[in-house]
C-alpha cells in the first residue's frame, strides 16, 4: 500500500487549525495525527538490496523488505509488483532526462491525459540523464531532471537504463530506490508484475540493460562479468504465469530512425544464437514469448513489426521524452513499419497503454494532448 507523505502533512495542518474544545480531545488528536504520519513513513522502505557487484537481490513480495537472499549472485532482481484491478495502465516514454522545456512539456502533458484516464505507473526506456549519467545518488540532477519535473505526477516509476546513464554510474540509479519510494529499480537487470499482489498478473516486465555488459560474451562464451542474462531472461519469460510479457530495453532491435547505433549486435543473443546451446529467448517455435518490445535510443517514434524465427514481434520505440529529436525513415529493410514520427513532425510525447485479460490498447499521445497513435494487440 503507498500512502502519500504529503497528503498526511496536509491533513495534521487540517487538523492543527482546532482552536476549540477541551485540552483532553486536543491531546487524543495529536496522538492520531501522530500515528497517521508514522504509518506513512513506514512505506518508505526499499524492494531491493544492493549487492557489491552493481545489481539487486531479489526482494520477494512488494509488500514487504526481505533482504535474505545475500548469497544469490544472479546480478538480476525483482521489484515487485505495480497497479491493481483487473486493468493496468501505464504509461512509458524514453530519452528523457534533460532538464529542458520540451521534456517539461511531456511531463504536463503526461499530467492533464492522467487527469481524465487511468495512469498506475511510468516505465522509462533509457538514457535517464543526460550526457553523463549520475554520479552518485546525491547527483544534483536528481533534483533538476527528476522531481522538478515528475513529482506533481505522483506516479511510480520503473527505470531501464541507456547509454548516457551508463556514461555516469548506473549503479546510483539502483540505489535510489532506497531514496525516493517511487523510484523502483531493483537492479540494473530487473522484472515486475502488475497488478499487485496478483496471482495471476496480468503483464510481467522484462528490463535490462541493452548495452554494457550484461548482455555481452567474451570469446569462451561467458558473460564477461560472470553473469549470465540471456539465461535469467528465458527462465523468467518461460516460466512466467502473466497474460502478457514486456521486454523493456533502451536499443530497438530494429531502428528505422538515423540516431546512432540500434541492438541489432543483441538479436543473435536473443535468439539463442551466439554463443552456441544459448536458448532462443525470443521464439518458442511458433510465436514470440514476449507480446511486446519497449525500446527508446532513436529520439523518435516508431511501431514496427518483424519476423524473427517466424515468430512475429512487435517493437514499439518511444524515444520522445525530452531530447532533441531525430529523423526517421517510413520503411526498413526486413521489418513493416506501422506508424513513425521524429523531428519533422515535432514528435514529443508519451505512450499509453490500458492492458486487460484479451486486449493491450496503445496510443501514442503528443504533447498537445492529440492522440499521434492508436493500436489495438489481442490474445
Amino acid at each position: 500500500m503507498q500512502l502519500n507523505t504529503q497528503r498526511c502533512h496536509s491533513e495534521w495542518n487540517e487538523e492543527s487549525r482546532v482552536t476549540t474544545g477541551s485540552f483532553a480531545l486536543l491531546r487524543m488528536t495529536a496522538f492520531l495525527l501522530l500515528l497517521a504520519l508514522a504509518a506513512c513513513d513506514a512505506t518508505t522502505e526499499f524492494r531491493g538490496t544492493p549487492l557489491p557487484d552493481g545489481n539487486a537481490s531479489p526482494s520477494g513480495s512488494a509488500d514487504d523488505g526481505d533482504t535474505d537472499d545475500e548469497d544469490d549472485d544472479s546480478g538480476s532482481g525483482s521489484a515487485g509488483g505495480a497497479g491493481s484491478g483487473d486493468t493496468v495502465s501505464f504509461v512509458a516514454f524514453g530519452d528523457w532526462g534533460t532538464g529542458g522545456d520540451d521534456q517539461e512539456a511531456v511531463a504536463q502533458a503526461i499530467g492533464d491525459y492522467c487527469a481524465t484516464e487511468e495512469c498506475e505507473f511510468i516505465v522509462t526506456l533509457g538514457d535517464n540523464f543526460y550526457s553523463d549519467g549520475v554520479d552518485s545518488v546525491d547527483d544534483e540532477l536528481w533534483q533538476d531532471y527528476y522531481h522538478d519535473v515528475y513529482d506533481f505526477l505522483g506516479l511510480p516509476f520503473y527505470p531501464v537504463v541507456g547509454n548516457h546513464d551508463n556514461d555516469g554510474t548506473p549503479q546510483a540509479e539502483v540505489e535510489y530506490s532506497q531514496i525516493d519510494p517511487n523510484w523502483r529499480m531493483a537492479a540494473i537487470d530487473y522484472n515486475f508484475t502488475a497488478p499487485e499482489g496478483a496471482t495471476t498478473p496480468l503483464l510481467e516486465f522484462f528490463l535490462f540493460d541493452s548495452e554494457y555488459p550484461h548482455f555481452r560474451y567474451d570469446g569462451d562464451d561467458e558473460a564477461e562479468d560472470g553473469y549470465d542474462a540471456p539465461t535469467w531472461m528465458y527462465d523468467g519469460v518461460t516460466t512466467s504465469t502473466a497474460t502478457w510479457k514486456a521486454m523493456v530495453m533502451h536499443h530497438p532491435l530494429y531502428n528505422n530512425g538515423n540516431h546512432g547505433s540500434d541492438g541489432e549486435d543483441n538479436i543473435p543473443v536473443l535468439l539463442g544464437e551466439d554463443p552456441v546451446g544459448k536458448p532462443n529467448i525470443l521464439c518458442d517455435g511458433t510465436q514470440s514469448r514476449f507480446d511486446l518490445i519497449l525500446s527508446g535510443h532513436a529520439h523518435s517514434f516508431s511501431h514496427i513489426r518483424t519476423s524473427m524465427d517466424g515468430c512475429e514481434v512487435e517493437q514499439l520505440v518511444i524515444g520522445t521524452g525530452g531530447a532533441d529529436l531525430k529523423t526517421v525513415n517510413a520503411t526498413l529493410e526486413g521489418a513493416e513499419v506501422l506508424a513513425t514520427g521524429g523531428d519533422a513532425e515535432d514528435l514529443y510525447g508519451f505512450g499509453w497503454f490500458q492492458v486487460t485479460e484479451d486486449e493491450a490498447l496503445f496510443r501514442f499521445i503528443t504533447t498537445d494532448g492529440t492522440v499521434f497513435y492508436e493500436t489495438t494487440f489481442t490474445k
